[in-house]
């Protein structure tokens, strides 16, 4: 359960230990030590400012936001860090965007119809067999190798995204990332290097979340053409990143974490997703998740929507 706090009044500050921070202090040795933390602003929408308010009441509404009772899970709390730059020049921070524009600068596009704005992963022999040719978004996740190949990865794009810089400029490298942090659920999908394989997860945690820290590698590919075109970053551009995604073991050879994550989506195999299905595939099951995107330096992140299907 989520619950907010009051904060018409006095300043309250609500801190509590994670699950993992729970278990260290459980141990009693003495060992547990806060060494590090993180500030973050997920309730804010700065858009409230009013400049016609006046100084003494222009962040009024931003202050009287309801603000989350500190969390525990760490899939909820925090979602949007806060980071320190150390340049007080910046004008503009850098950001991360789903390279969706036509080929030879991009990926796959993302998915149409009832799939709208996600990628579809297929996650069996018979899902990817029910199409002569792979709809708009659609990924066959079947394998590493499969999802590995060029016209499968999906592609993301870094940079300044703003017109008042050319993109022909070279942007600082300070915020040009070259190291990245990709977390998935470790249940449902696996993260595949592009033309190399199933990359090693650094860390599984107790929710299941695997991080995997990508450092250059086959990752990274040439930035693109000095084309307005050849990229979804308006301004100066960083490198871009290519992935792939692959099903987990258990969710190719199994529907039991379909029954108890997923949902069934009627008629998912005859509607308008190109599907060339065989006599008696119609519906599916479905598990919706994130590849959440972080750089180490710059702190920029994405979620990328993922809609992982089997047949029923």
């Amino acid at each position: 359960m989520v619950a907010f706090i009051n904060n018409s009044g006095d300043i309250i500050i609500d801190a509590t230990l994670t699950d993992v921070g729970r278990q260290r202090l459980a141990k009693g040795d003495g060992s547990f030590e806060i060494s590090k933390f993180a500030l973050g602003d997920d309730e804010i929408n700065y858009k409230l400012y009013n400049t016609a308010a006046g100084t003494a009441y222009a962040d009024l509404d931003i202050l009287k936001t309801p603000i989350l009772e500190a969390i525990t899970d760490n899939l909820t709390g925090l979602r949007s860090k806060l980071m320190t730059m150390e340049a007080e020049d910046l004008l503009y921070l850098p950001t991360l965007k789903l390279a969706t524009m036509s080929p030879p600068w991009s990926g796959k596009p993302l998915a149409t119809g009832t799939n709208k704005d996600m990628f579809v992963i297929l996650s069996t022999d018979n899902a990817y067999n029910a199409y002569s040719e792979l709809p708009q978004g659609f990924i066959d996740g079947r394998t590493a190798a499969a999802a590995g190949i060029d016209l499968q990865l999906i592609w993301l794009h870094q940079g300044l995204d703003t017109t008042e810089i050319s993109f022909t400029s070279e942007i600082d490298a300070s915020l040009n990332e070259n190291q990245f942090i990709f977390q998935v659920d470790d249940r449902f999908c696996k993260l595949v290097e592009p033309g190399t394989g199933d990359a090693t997860a650094s860390s599984v945690d107790e929710d299941n979340v695997a991080s995997y820290y990508v450092t250059q590698g086959n990752y990274f590919v040439a930035p693109p053409e000095a084309k307005a075109e050849a990229s979804v970053i308006a301004g100066p551009r960083g490198a871009p990143i290519a992935f792939g995604i692959r099903v987990s073991d258990q969710l190719f050879n199994s529907d039991f974490l379909f029954n108890k994550f997923g949902r069934t989506v009627t008629s998912f195999f005859t509607n308008t997703n190109g599907t060339k299905s065989p006599p008696g595939l119609t519906d599916a099951k479905a598990i919706d998740t994130v590849v959440r995107v972080t750089g180490v330096t710059t702190g920029m992140s994405l979620d990328i929507p993922l809609r992982i299907v089997r047949e029923v």
